[in-house]
C-alpha cells in the first residue's frame, strides 16, 4: 500500500502537481476533518493555499474512498505498474481495509535550534507519519551546505 502511495505522490512531485489540486482529488477539510471530492480545482486551490484543505492519497483497500476523474486515472495507472487493480484488495479487506492519508505533512510545535554547533530539531506529527520524512527535508539544505563546504576545502588544498 505505501509503495503505491509513494509512487502516486512521487508522480505528482515530478509533474509539478504536488501543491496543485486536480479534478477528482480527495480533499480533507483541515478544520472539520471531513473529506470531499475536488470538482472545481481552481475554486478550491485558494482554500488549499491558505492551509484550509489537504490532499489525500490512497492506501488502497475496500474502505479507501475512491478518487474521481483525472485522479482516478492516475491512481489506476499506479496500480497497473504494480500489476494490480482495485478488485485485488477485496480478499484482504480484514488485513488491509484501506484509507486515505494526507500527501502534505505539517509538523506542529516545530523547533530548530543549534546546540554545540549541531542542529537540534523537535516537532510533533500525527499518528502514522514518519519523522524521517520531515528530517530529510530539514537536513537537505544542511547536507548541501556541508557538501559545498567540503568542495571548497578540496579546491583550496589542491589549488
Amino acid at each position: 500500500q505505501s509503495a503505491i502511495f509513494n509512487v502516486i505522490l512521487g508522480k505528482r512531485v515530478e509533474d509539478g502537481a504536488f501543491a496543485t489540486l486536480l479534478n477528482g482529488d480527495t480533499l480533507l477539510d483541515l478544520k472539520t476533518h471531513m473529506p470531499s471530492t475536488c470538482l472545481n480545482p481552481h475554486g478550491d486551490q485558494l482554500k488549499f493555499d491558505q492551509g484550509r484543505l489537504g490532499i489525500m492519497g490512497p492506501l488502497f483497500g475496500n474502505k479507501c474512498r475512491k478518487a474521481k476523474a483525472e485522479v482516478a486515472l492516475r491512481e489506476a495507472e499506479a496500480l497497473r505498474e504494480f500489476g494490480l487493480e482495485l478488485a485485488d484488495f477485496k480478499d484482504f479487506a480484514s488485513l488491509i481495509p484501506g484509507q486515505r492519508r494526507p500527501f502534505h505533512l505539517r509538523p506542529t510545535n516545530f523547533i530548530l535550534e543549534e546546540q554545540d554547533g549541531d542542529p537540534l530539531v523537535s516537532f510533533e506529527l500525527p499518528s502514522g507519519a514518519y519523522a524521517t520524512s520531515v528530517m530529510n527535508e530539514v537536513l537537505a539544505p544542511v547536507s548541501v551546505s556541508f557538501a559545498e563546504n567540503e568542495e571548497l576545502e578540496n579546491q583550496a588544498t589542491s589549488g
